[in-house]
């Protein structure tokens, strides 16, 4: 598959959610989305840096509907005025892309308690399509951002938080990145008897330069060789389209797993391989149960 099989695809009546709107992934799927006359609906931490995002786009696209509110998915309290303020403004939602995400940072805590990196990159998530999805049409889709950093992610059921065992930025990241994927598994798991077709899809951008390479908690070599990565790392447009693909494809399926078909090919799209453990039917089921304990909600349609 081709980005470009897109282009025929008609957007005026979708309304398009996306989490970390601001920049990298976020925002050029934001951008992609207003060129081609959806209602875009974007959040971040940072009011200002959404409002610079909203100005750039409406510079390239004057006439594009676009938001951006502020959502802080570290802050249960944030996430619920958010999803309060989207439900009673917008009747129903056709995309949602679970974006947002923090990557191999040095030990923190939401605001709740939970490791920073599970906490925001799943727990967050988790409990915003919660409150979103009774709003959702019934052919609507949810984009789960994963990495194929996942393939070296295990999660620790009694320990996600890594009280008792030693902390590592990358194992942490790795751990979040396999919960998405274990979230869309077993999100599809229950949907699947409902009236409605809401389908969850993972994704990933392969290698590419976003906003998340900023906080990453490296050696000072890599920070030196940073700029030379990007010169020849793909950019966060590249990064994008695997996710938009998985948005928007006709062919996409619930559980597929969509990012570029090799760093040299990167205009093609394909269904990417995830490990064994993304596919554990029990570890699927022991997240969902923790994540509705963490959130106080669960998922349903209505």
């Amino acid at each position: 598959m081709k980005f470009s099989d897109l282009n025929a695809i008609k957007c005026e009546d979708k309304t398009v959610l996306i989490t970390g709107a601001n920049a990298g992934l976020g925002y050029e799927i934001a951008l992609y989305f207003a060129s081609k006359g959806a209602n875009v609906i974007g959040c971040g931490r940072s009011l200002v840096r959404l409002n610079q995002a909203k100005a750039k786009i409406k510079t390239l696209f004057p006439h594009s509907r676009i938001e951006m509110l502020v959502c802080d998915l570290s802050s249960f309290a944030s996430i619920e005025t958010f999803a309060h303020a989207i439900l009673s403004e917008y009747p129903k939602i056709d995309v949602l892309f679970n974006n947002a995400g923090v990557m191999a940072i040095p030990y923190a805590t939401t605001q709740e308690g939970f490791e920073m990196q599970l906490g925001v990159n799943h727990i967050g998530h988790f409990k915003l399509t919660a409150l979103l999805i009774p709003h959702f049409n019934p052919s609507a889709r949810i984009i789960n951002v994963s990495s194929m950093a996942h393939m070296n992610g295990t999660l620790d059921l009694k320990d996600p938080f890594f009280n008792a065992r030693p902390y590592h930025s990358f194992k942490a990241y790795a751990q979040s990145k396999l919960a998405n994927l274990l979230f869309t598994h077993e999100f599809n798991d229950r949907m699947k008897h409902n009236d409605k077709h809401i389908i969850a899809i993972s994704a990933h951008p392969g290698i590419a330069m976003t906003s998340l390479f900023d906080k990453v908690e490296t050696s000072s070599f890599m920070k030196w060789m940073k700029p030379l990565f990007g010169k020849i790392i793909p950019s966060a447009k590249q990064g994008a389209k695997p996710l938009i693909m998985a948005a928007l494809h006709p062919q996409a399926q619930a559980n597929d797993f969509f990012g570029p078909r090799s760093f040299f090919k990167k205009e093609e799209i394909k269904t990417s391989k995830m490990s064994a453990l993304a596919k554990d039917n029990s570890l699927q089921k022991g997240l969902w149960a923790l994540s509705e304990q963490w959130t106080q909600h669960t998922i349903k349609e209505n």
